[in-house]
């Protein structure tokens, strides 16, 4: 069982994030050091975020990760 199985909000919340900056998966890969279907993985709730992923997304976004 994932996190994510409990909590659906947290990849919900990167996908809109990203929608808003006009981000694309491609770079939010580039930005997390993981390929293209890797984020769409995470996104779809399949693989869990791993905490330095978040951070890293949050700085290169400008978004609090609280």
């Amino acid at each position: 069982m994932s996190y994510y199985d409990i909590n659906p909000a947290i990849p919900r919340a990167v996908d809109l994030v990203l929608a808003e900056r006009g981000v694309s998966q491609s770079e939010a890969g580039r930005i997390i050091g993981r390929a293209q279907p890797s984020i769409c993985n995470r996104l779809a709730g399949r693989t869990d975020f791993r905490a330095s992923e978040l951070a890293a997304l949050a700085r290169a976004l400008r978004v609090d990760p609280a």
